[in-house]
């Protein structure tokens, strides 16, 4: 492109192009600074989604998925997988989901599943930039930042492999199909219909598909009725509404017919109360933005979340200056959803999704779909800091080294479970929530679960209670009486998870050791001398452990042998200081904990 002179001989930038530091020059249709940012975004969201060791819903899925495979049936009985009383009635339907998971498994292993995982990313993300190329614009580098900020916002909950990763692409599916529509495309409002079908048999959060797609309806409707310049002409409403009616009368195809949807409802409405202190994906984004602790995934994904919601109020306010209004539904759809989305965990799926497309739309609307290059300069600062800050947060936070499923065998209690079958511990057996999931996989049918993260099967028994009440309160007494309410003989407890169980199981005089390994500790009862002698030949020692390197496995080894074999613990202590890597945040801190507490049983450390 020729340079251009002003009138007083200085050299203007050719347009199109930002000039930084007066002496480089990024042009916005570079390709390689494009597919630079491609690369560095593609390998940003891998390291930021390893498989997570924390969550094992994955595992009760595929049993699920199993039943319905084998046995050629989209029902279940929910009572059969536990000892402790459940609610049958229950309506949960994941059949489609969690049939997927258990195919995915059995051909291609954990690591297929996670390919499945960066696939469901990588379908949402191409479905934007389809929207992008039919607004007559080319992805760019802000476009490729944008998608970065998004899969970073939706990690707390795209990080987990389970049927609610189908949601993602889903609710991707429906906003295009909105937005799409609103560029003149009203034929493929007929989408719905089939996608609610398949939706509502595959994973529950249908209903927030459908809660948006009734929403943009109805703010449509408002905006056509007051004459607003940017309303959905009535042909396209009637055509809405329609394909809206018929999604809601496909609802009812499912094994549990109109009831399931109903229930759902009602659950929403309820809003999970109850659940906001005690698990995970119902806690509210608004205490990361200033935590006491630093929490990495959380904290990122408010942060993120909040510059969205800024980013698009700077784009309604450029979109009224331009054009002297603004699209009264889109304003309201982003900020339910932001609300919803700080509001419970697993609902910050939904507006990351939502702003991408309304930022795409807002800003390009007034015909110039090449808006986006002018911020090519920003958006690759964005792409470079997030890309920094990911990796900066894998090697000194991350404690989940499994990526494509390597070494995933440590972070589940495959060799606990295994014990307990091998040496026939005596039934009935007691598990934590976490561990339920994989005992669910693992044990079934040879040893029913005491509880597991479906949760909502033991509410109405009463056994949910009981144990949240031991899990708040795990003093000796509380677990006698615990005890004699459930008469379990084997109890298989995670110990990096749930170490306060564990003590009390370890200073019981009831209750006897016999093995434990990365993940999980596994206690039999006093009375079962014959069980307790047949486990007496295991392993306990820490050599078992040398090459492990995870810290936070080894810190809570450590604490396990501290309570039973002070050699163990100093033995774990130096196995930590010499594998844990010294970039990792908490390592210095956490030997100099070891060697006080050795110190003071009188120790020697070196």
């Amino acid at each position: 492109m020729a340079r251009k002179k002003k009138r007083n001989g200085t050299v203007k930038p050719p347009s199109g192009n930002i000039t930084f530091l007066s002496k480089i020059t990024i042009a916005p249709d570079n390709r390689f600074v494009f597919w630079a940012a491609v690369m560095a975004a593609i390998l940003t969201v891998v390291m930021y989604y390893p498989n997570h060791g924390g969550d094992y819903d994955v595992w009760w899925h595929m049993k699920y998925g199993e039943h319905f495979v084998r046995d050629m049936t989209w029902s279940v009985d929910h009572t059969a997988y536990s000892w402790t009383p459940a609610n049958g009635a229950w309506k949960y339907v994941t059949w489609l989901g969690s049939s997927f998971l258990y195919i995915v498994y059995t051909v291609a292993g954990f690591a297929g599943l996670s390919v499945f995982q960066l696939l469901a990313l990588l379908a949402s993300g191409l479905l934007y930039l389809w929207f992008v190329r039919g607004g007559g614009g080319s992805p760019g580098i802000a476009h490729i930042a944008f998608l970065l900020a998004a899969a970073v916002a939706v990690n707390p909950t795209a990080i987990y492999i389970k049927p609610e990763l189908f949601t993602l692409v889903f609710f991707t599916v429906a906003v295009f199909v909105y937005f799409r529509a609103k560029r003149g495309a009203r034929r493929l409002l007929w989408v719905y219909p089939p996608l609610f079908l398949v939706w509502v048999n595959t994973h529950g959060a249908f209903l927030i598909g459908l809660m948006f797609v009734t929403m943009a309806l109805v703010m449509e409707a408002f905006a056509y009725l007051a004459r607003m310049r940017n309303s959905l002409d009535r042909k396209t409403l009637t055509l809405f509404a329609g394909a809206t009616a018929l999604s809601y009368i496909v609802l009812a195809v499912n094994p549990h017919g109109p009831s399931y949807p109903l229930e759902t409802v009602g659950r929403l409405l309820d809003g999970d109360s109850g659940y906001q202190d005690i698990l995970m994906a119902y806690i509210n984004r608004w205490q990361y933005l200033f935590p006491d602790v630093y929490v990495f995934r959380r904290t990122n994904t408010a942060w993120a979340l909040v510059g969205m919601f800024a980013a698009m109020i700077a784009g309604f306010i450029h979109a009224f200056r331009k054009r002297g209004a603004v699209d009264i539904a889109l304003v309201a759809l982003n900020i339910a959803f932001f609300y919803f989305s700080m509001k419970m965990a697993r609902a910050t799926l939904y507006f990351p999704l939502i702003w991408l497309f309304s930022m795409e739309y807002t800003v390009c609307a007034e015909g110039n779909p090449k808006a986006w290059r002018s911020f090519a300069l920003p958006a690759l600062a964005v792409i470079v800091m997030t890309s920094a800050l990911c990796l900066w947060n894998t090697v000194t936070v991350n404690t989940y080294d499994s990526w494509f499923g390597s070494n995933i065998d440590a972070f589940v209690p495959d060799k606990e479970a295994a014990f307990v079958r091998e040496h026939g511990l005596p039934h009935p057996m007691f598990n934590d929530y976490l561990s339920g999931g994989y005992l669910l996989w693992s044990l079934y049918p040879d040893y029913r679960v005491f509880i597991d993260p479906r949760h909502r099967p033991f509410e109405a028994t009463g056994v949910w209670d009981d144990y949240i009440g031991l899990r708040q309160q795990p003093t000796m007494e509380n677990l006698q009486r615990f005890n004699t309410k459930y008469p379990f003989k084997t109890a298989f407890v995670h110990h990096v998870k749930y170490n306060d169980i564990m003590n009390i199981f370890l200073q019981s005089p009831e209750w006897g050791l016999v093995y434990f390994d990365t993940t999980a500790a596994v206690f039999v009862h006093a009375s079962e001398t014959e069980a307790l002698q047949a486990a007496k030949s295991a392993d306990l020692g820490p050599a078992r452990f040398r090459n492990i390197d995870n810290p936070a496995i080894l810190m809570s080894l450590f604490r396990l042998y501290y309570a039973i074999n002070l050699d163990g613990a100093r033995e774990i202590m130096h196995i930590y200081r010499d594998n844990v890597s010294r970039f990792y945040v908490l390592r210095d801190k956490n030997i100099g904990y070891m060697i006080s507490l050795l110190g003071q049983a009188g120790l020697d450390t070196q």
